[in-house]
């Protein structure tokens, strides 16, 4: 009886319910995470896209403010950061668009990019219910993967739940 109530209380969370590095080498690895957000997939793509700024991890730009953050959701757009003086930095090109499901990047974010990394990310929203099911994929190889695999994989992940609780608390 103590398992299931414990079983039905973690159900009533809201927490990652998947993550995991899926596959690691020497060159490459294979990042997945998934998540149920408690808001509708639009709500979701818009606080995945729109509002970048407004969850992005300023630690995690090159100017240190995330209000510098824009993703252009367009085929060719680009996840970018815009400088003081006007420059722009791309950090990952958009490849695929489809609204409120499909969002996919192609690019090396950090320091994959000094290491001559290609990547692909891939973010799959699905409505359940009354909450989305957020699915996150970013394959990456050209990298050291097994020594940089662990800690690109947490700051995904830490990104992801700063974008689960902006939606969730707007």
């Amino acid at each position: 009886m103590r398992y299931l109530i414990f079983f039905v209380c973690l159900l009533g969370m809201n927490v990652v319910a998947h993550a995991e590095l899926v596959q690691v080498d020497d060159n490459s690895f294979y990042s997945r995470h998934r998540m149920t957000i408690s808001a509708s997939p639009a709500k979701v793509w818009r606080g995945l896209t729109r509002d970048i700024s407004r969850w992005w991890d300023p630690a995690q730009t090159l100017g240190g403010d995330a209000a510098n953050m824009l993703m252009q959701t367009k085929v060719g757009g680009c996840l970018c950061e815009l400088q003081e003086d006007q420059k722009r930095f791309e950090h990952l090109r958009v490849i695929v668009v489809y609204e409120n499901q499909i969002l996919r990047l192609r690019g090396a974010l950090g320091p994959l990019r000094g290491l001559g990394a290609a990547g692909t990310m891939n973010f799959k929203l699905a409505p359940i219910a009354d909450v989305t099911k957020l699915e996150y994929k970013y394959i990456v190889s050209g990298a050291g993967g097994k020594k940089i695999a662990n800690t690109v994989d947490q700051l995904m992940l830490d990104q992801l739940e700063r974008l689960k609780k902006y939606i969730e608390s707007n």
